[in-house]
């Protein structure tokens, strides 16, 4: 290169020397605009510039390296072609590693033609731009060798330009050409080349990736099995696959765990599985001959085994008051067909609508009764107790009301307030609604009750079931024992008879009149009861023979009372 320089410098001294003329502004420009390469090691370019004034010509130039060299013979017009000149100059510029671009200039510092006496004419602003852009170095990626038609791209673009790109496929698709890491898409699986493109300036670069895409399976889950029921049954699931890469391994769960997990050489087969209610199947994976798993979306599928038992409700249990029958509603649930209502204890008669039907009783209290629905052979049955209460009498044996005589203890009788108690838990209850008193046992029917101050009122109550209380009120009235104690038996109508008022109301009570030597004269049990004069005692003894008029003694006695002794007085005239 040295040497090269000192030649082209003697030339330029010796062309000054032969060339004596006077200068006539002698001018000198680049043509060549602005030069863009993308090269490494020598670099060959064409300086067009095109001389102004009278050939010959010569010039001086600076490279981008600094470096001055001029033209190695004189410029004739010969050498010229529209006054251009083309000089091929070679140069060393290359890119350092890691860098986008490096530029100099190419400057004409002077110039002379043959008027100018060998004199250089200095130039100024006579320059163009050189730049040599770096090469980038893309990286398209590993190569790929991947399950499915889709797959991620992992290139890697280099750092001195922020220009790259993908180049469109002939077959698939590119989510996004300038995403070095985007989603290529394949119709089929295949083998695919895939250009990944870098430009930096004037530079381009690419590389390659080799994209295996070996597809994935897919399946389909079927079945047309039903159960009745939760009890352990059986059921046959239909397994479709598609894909070329068989044979197939695939799991099956139930929901809750895996149940089956098998292989299949045949793109159909079908499996046998023990359930126990309505089960949902699905896959839970499924593998190909090449190891390629199915996407979820593949596999989707579901095989529901169906419950088609009927869900019957027979209805809440009740209870109705003083009839024997019930209206019911039989609605069929969602998967029944038809139903039936039974029962070991009434008869049923249909109703004024489709969906009722009348339930007889043959007799008081709870009946179970069944309703019955089938589908397609399969049956279910739910029950409901209907309880048939009969309608209870609140009635006292004693009356409406009573008078106790010289006692304040009496007892209470309540008829049963059922034709058939056994059939009923019906309940009964004396209370006291007025009064001083108290009742010894108030839920007996049979009862004995204690009266402190009357009169009293009472009341029976009686309750069965869902049917309306039933009562009855009883007043019970307290007087003493009362009498005269003088009688005139001469039998014209008054005063003729001996009586005690309330004393038939004394059970067990009996009268005895003594003498006054202390002799019995007359005696009888339940006095004034009959078939004893009611009337009372007409002064005979016990032979019938009429008594003399006297005084004489009498005691009169009974159950739970005091006896009362007292004299009488028979008068006769």
């Amino acid at each position: 290169m040295k040497n090269q320089i000192s030649i082209r410098v003697t030339l330029v001294l010796l062309i000054g020397i032969l060339f004596n003329a006077h200068s006539q502004n002698p001018d000198a420009e680049f043509v060549t605009q602005d030069i863009n390469v993308c090269e490494s090691g020598q670099i060959t370019i064409e300086l067009k510039i095109r001389f102004h004034g009278d050939a010959y010509f010569g010039f001086k130039i600076k490279d981008p390296n600094g470096l001055v060299f001029t033209n190695s013979h004189p410029i004739y017009d010969e050498d010229l072609i529209d006054s251009v000149f083309t000089e091929v100059y070679h140069l060393f510029f290359d890119v350092p590693d890691g860098e986008t671009k490096r530029t100099g200039t190419f400057e004409i510092l002077e110039v002379f033609d043959s008027s100018n006496g060998g004199t250089w004419k200095s130039l100024s602003g006579k320059e163009i731009v050189f730049t040599n852009w770096g090469v980038p170095k893309p990286f398209a990626g590993a190569d790929i060798d991947s399950c499915g038609l889709k797959v991620q791209l992992n290139a890697v673009p280099d750092t001195i330009s922020d220009t790259y790109y993908w180049s469109i496929p002939s077959e698939g698709s590119l989510l996004d050409v300038n995403d070095p890491k985007t989603i290529f898409t394949a119709t089929n699986a295949d083998s695919y080349v895939l250009i990944f493109n870098q430009e930096n300036g004037v530079c381009k670069a690419t590389d390659e990736v080799n994209v295996l895409l070996k597809g994935s399976p897919a399946a389909s889950l079927s079945t047309s099995s039903e159960v009745c029921g939760t009890s352990e049954q059986t059921a046959i699931l239909n397994l479709s696959f598609q894909g070329d890469n068989g044979p197939w391994d695939y799991s099956i769960t139930d929901g809750t765990s895996p149940v089956i997990q098998n292989s299949s050489s045949s793109i159909t087969t079908n499996e046998t599985i023990p359930v126990q209610g309505e089960t949902t199947f699905s896959f839970l994976w499924l593998r190909d001959n090449n190891g390629c798993y199915a996407s979820p979306e593949d596999i989707s599928d579901s095989a529901i085994v169906r419950d088609i038992q009927p869900s019957p409700n027979a209805g809440n249990d009740t209870a109705v008051c003083g009839i024997k029958s019930i209206v019911l509603n039989h609605p069929l649930s969602a998967k029944a067909q038809e139903g039936e209502w039974t029962s070991d204890s009434g008869i049923f008669i249909p109703g004024d609508t489709p969906n009722t039907t009348i339930f007889e009783a043959q007799d008081w209290g709870e009946h179970i009764i069944y309703w019955n629905e089938s589908n397609k052979g399969c049956s279910a049955s739910d029950h409901r107790i209907i309880r048939f209460d009969e309608m209870p009498i609140a009635k006292i044996k004693n009356g409406n009301s009573d008078t106790l005589f010289h006692t304040n203890q009496t007892t209470l009788y309540a008829q049963p307030p059922l034709e058939y108690p056994e059939k009923s838990n019906w309940t009964g209850q004396w209370s006291i609604s007025s009064g001083n008193a108290e009742i010894v046992n108030p839920l007996d029917t049979t009862t004995i009750i204690n009266i402190k101050e009357g009169p009293v009122t009472l009341e029976w109550s009686v309750n069965n079931g869902v049917c309306p209380l039933q009562t009855q009120q009883f007043i019970i009235y307290l007087e003493n024992l009362s009498y005269y104690t003088g009688i005139s038996p001469n039998m014209d109508g008054k005063n003729d008879y001996f009586n005690i008022k309330g004393a038939e109301d004394i059970p067990e009570n009996e009268l005895i009149v003594f003498d006054q030597n202390g002799k019995v004269v007359y005696r009888i049990k339940e006095f004034q009861k009959a078939p004893n004069e009611t009337r009372g005692w007409d002064g005979t003894g016990m032979d019938g023979t009429p008594l003399e008029s006297g005084i004489y003694y009498f005691i009169f006695k009974g159950k739970d009372i005091e006896s009362i002794q007292d004299y009488l007085i028979i008068k006769r005239h």
